[in-house]
């Protein structure tokens, strides 16, 4: 087994269901992001079936894990936002609606007041203001709060277990890829809705670990990416913990992409020693996919039809 670092402290947390019906242990897995040492314990909740990563690191020294090289981290400043060119605008809709690759779908609402949790350098928050929302930020790396602020945004970098409330009580709070890294998504959870008005949406992006994805592949899903991910979701795990939080689950989104199946397989290869090469590009694959998401679209349609994609969004309205 590969030895825990000294700078990494592990701590024994219990669901935060709050049952004391146990856990089983589901695998054992490894940073493979960047290949830092320490094998960590996923287990499952016997009561609520949510699992998470248990010994994990503590919020004090999970950083090691968040090194420099960290993506997230590399946080430039998004470009100015281009006019949109009006030729063959009716043949954009068209296949806007017939090649749905959104990762962030949204209810549709009048605009109001848009706060996002994780919101990196800023590049959602513009486009929500470009849409008529005035919008406030949290991002807990520096990097990208800076560049954020640097286009002129309203965003806080703080952790949301510390962070200050919003300036604006907030329409629609988002968080995009967030909720599996928090220490404890359901106070979390509890804060978000303590910052918005009776019926505020919220969205909320995660990897499903209910997914052929997942069941294929393991401690090689590329989703898992532990340790920074500490809770991993599917929609019932989900909709539990915002019904504890306040919350009510509206809509499940499965997202029509299969960017995590491509670099799982990439994984796969490489534990097996074979095609060394492939097994690097497809590894490589979510940091430079693009035309190429075009041919994995029909499989990833099917497996979205399914409810078998590795990533879901949901909506919920704040009770």
């Amino acid at each position: 087994m590969s030895a825990l670092p000294r700078e990494v402290v592990l701590e024994d947390v219990p669901c935060p269901c709050g049952s004391d019906a146990g856990d089983r242990l589901v695998f054992v897995g490894r940073d493979r992001l960047h290949d830092l040492p320490g094998e960590f314990a996923v287990v499952q909740c016997l009561a609520c079936e949510l699992v998470r990563t248990n010994p994990r690191p503590t919020r004090e020294t999970i950083g090691y894990y968040y090194p420099s090289s960290y993506r997230l981290h590399q946080a430039p400043a998004a470009p100015p936002v281009a006019p949109k060119p009006k030729r063959f605008g009716a043949a954009r809709r068209i296949a806007s609606k017939a090649i749905d690759f959104r990762t962030k779908p949204l209810p549709t609402t009048e605009p109001g007041h848009y706060y996002e949790v994780g919101c990196g350098n800023g590049g959602f928050l513009r486009v929500m203001q470009e849409k008529g929302w005035s919008v406030e930020g949290l991002e807990p790396g520096e990097t990208g709060a800076e560049a954020a602020r640097a286009q002129g945004l309203d965003v806080v970098c703080a952790q949301l277990e510390s962070a200050p409330p919003p300036n604006q009580t907030p329409d629609l709070v988002a968080a995009w890829m967030v909720l599996e890294h928090l220490h404890d998504p359901l106070s979390g959870l509890e804060r978000l809705r303590d910052w918005t008005r009776p019926g505020a949406y919220l969205a909320a992006s995660v990897p499903n670990i209910d997914s052929l994805e997942f069941g294929a592949f393991q401690g090689a899903w590329y989703a898992l990416q532990l340790p920074t991910h500490l809770f991993f979701y599917t929609p019932k795990t989900i909709g539990d913990l915002l019904h504890r939080a306040g919350w009510e689950l509206e809509r499940v989104f499965h997202h029509r992409n299969v960017t995590n199946l491509v670099t799982s397989v990439g994984y796969a290869l490489e534990d097996h020693d074979l095609a060394p090469q492939l097994a690097h590009r497809l590894i490589t694959y979510p940091s430079r996919a693009t035309w190429q998401l075009l041919a994995t679209y029909p499989i990833a349609t099917v497996l979205a039809a399914l409810g078998q994609t590795g990533r879901i969004t949901v909506w919920a309205r704040r009770r």
